[in-house]
């Protein structure tokens, strides 16, 4: 009977997020970092820094069944989301042996607005949550099991998970935790953990090294062909990830964080998440070992990524929501255990529910309508008509993706050159560029279009007359 509910109730999470997930996937790329990554799963090219090749190599896999590579991306995404919802609500049962605690939580994480928009969209967070969860699952059984069979298999998908995200290797501290790392009649666990994870680690982030040879990575001056370029690349530096801020930017980040996490767990959640955070820490149960390495989890990930330059930081915390799914599916649990009248009891559970419910009933129309429609690729494919022939089209990283998206997977156009517009120097498999330069050498030979007016173009060139879609065909001004 055990036995039945550890593979049902998983099974059940799976199945239920996975058929919401297909209903809402998207048909089309997004604008920016989606289109690239389904361009690069197509063409099995290098993606901008840190670099994801297992999400370029797997792409490209679920890519060959669709005429839309974003189609078959999108739908990796999915899967990879609804495993990682089938595996927290294995975890939620496993330590509170309380099948509706753990549906209910993997609802409330599978359908929390964030998780959801990955789930359907063409993302690398999606991937990663699934290498993430596996890891950690599978490094719970290593230590259930004092098994170094199952610790090499941890180690082996926690390597392929720096391929998803290489920001994981902030969190093998959490995992030698878990692997009882401190003990000293216990290394060999972690050791093997750590060379497994290196190992296969080298090996995918040496596809980016190799293959940037062949299709340089987009949006970026960083070449990993070269140490420093390496360097460089790996690290993110262009995004600023390593600058110190004033002591106000950190702070006023805590504070619009939290709201942001609050808010995808409906605020209500929050409560069953700290409840789960104290229960599972109680002496005496399996789960208490883990309190610290979950712990470390969350904190380094949601600390790590409040604390980044970027502006979408709070979309980088998968990890992080994964946790505090685990706490708030085991807070439920330990809610309703309680020494309170049955009724009481019901409307734990009930609160639970409505928030989960509530969470799921304000997304699903509008999700589901975007899913039948394409606004981003009818827009590009607009631009792609009307362009004048041998046109130069320089555009923001938003747009120029989906465009090259579609000249490269589509066939189309082929006589315009597609550049980003930006001041810095970027990449192109003809060669490399910076915008104002480029343009100022295309300037006799081809018509010149951009999305909007640079400063970086002051005196140096001239709008002409504006266009639909926001487009400007602009000259050079005579030296």
């Amino acid at each position: 009977m055990q036995l039945r509910a550890n593979l049902f109730v998983p099974a059940c999470a799976f199945l239920a997020s996975l058929l919401v997930y297909l209903l809402t996937l998207l048909k089309e790329p997004s604008w920016g970092d989606s289109a690239e990554l389904a361009l690069q799963a197509f063409q099995l090219g290098v993606t901008h820094p840190p670099g994801y090749p297992i999400h370029s190599l797997l792409g490209k896999i679920f890519s060959l069944p669709f005429t839309e590579p974003a189609t078959g991306t999108g739908l990796m995404g999915a899967l990879c989301t609804s495993l990682a919802v089938a595996l927290l609500a294995h975890l939620v049962y496993r330590w509170s042996q309380n099948a509706l605690a753990a549906l209910l939580a993997a609802g409330f994480f599978a359908f929390s607005p964030q998780i959801w928009e990955y789930a359907v969209a063409t993302e690398i967070y999606n991937v990663n949550l699934a290498f993430f969860a596996l890891s950690l699952w599978l490094t719970i059984e290593s230590t259930r099991k004092s098994s170094l069979r199952w610790t090499a298999a941890a180690g082996a998908v926690f390597g392929l998970s720096l391929g998803t995200y290489l920001a994981n290797l902030l969190l093998i501290p959490a995992f030698w935790k878990a692997l009882d790392v401190p003990r000293p009649r216990k290394p060999i666990p972690a050791l093997l953990f750590t060379l497994l994870a290196g190992l296969l680690g080298g090996l995918v982030l040496s596809w980016n090294v190799l293959r940037a040879a062949v299709l340089p990575p987009l949006g970026t001056a960083d070449m990993p062909t070269s140490l420093s370029g390496a360097w460089h690349y790996f690290s993110g530096a262009q995004y600023g990830t390593t600058m110190l801020m004033p002591l106000s930017f950190y702070l006023n980040r805590v504070v619009e964080h939290t709201a942001i996490f609050a808010r995808n767990w409906a605020f209500i959640g929050l409560l069953f998440g700290a409840a789960g955070f104290w229960w599972i820490h109680r002496p005496g149960q399996e789960s208490q070992r883990f309190w610290l390495p979950l712990t470390l989890i969350f904190g380094i990930d949601m600390g790590y990524f409040t604390a980044y330059r970027a502006f979408d930081y709070h979309t980088m915390v998968a990890p992080a929501y994964f946790v505090f799914g685990i706490w708030a599916g085991c807070g439920a649990a330990a809610l309703a255990r309680l020494p309170v009248r049955r009724l009481l009891r019901a409307a734990i559970y009930l609160l639970l529910a409505a928030a989960m419910l509530g969470s799921f009933v304000t997304q699903a129309l509008p999700r589901w309508e975007r899913s039948r429609t394409t606004p981003v690729i009818q827009s590009s494919l607009k631009t792609l008509k009307e362009a004048p022939p041998n046109a130069v089209l320089a555009a923001d990283w938003s747009k120029f993706t989906v465009l090259l998206y579609l000249q490269k997977t589509r066939s189309l156009r082929p006589d315009l050159i597609l550049i980003e517009r930006n001041s810095a120097l970027r990449h192109y498999e003809w060669g490399e560029a910076i915008t104002a330069d480029y343009l100022a050498q295309q300037a006799k030979a081809r018509p010149l279009l951009i999305d909007g007016w640079d400063p970086s173009l002051e005196g140096k060139f001239r709008p002409l007359q504006p266009l639909s879609g926001g487009w400007i065909q602009i000259e050079a001004l005579q030296p």
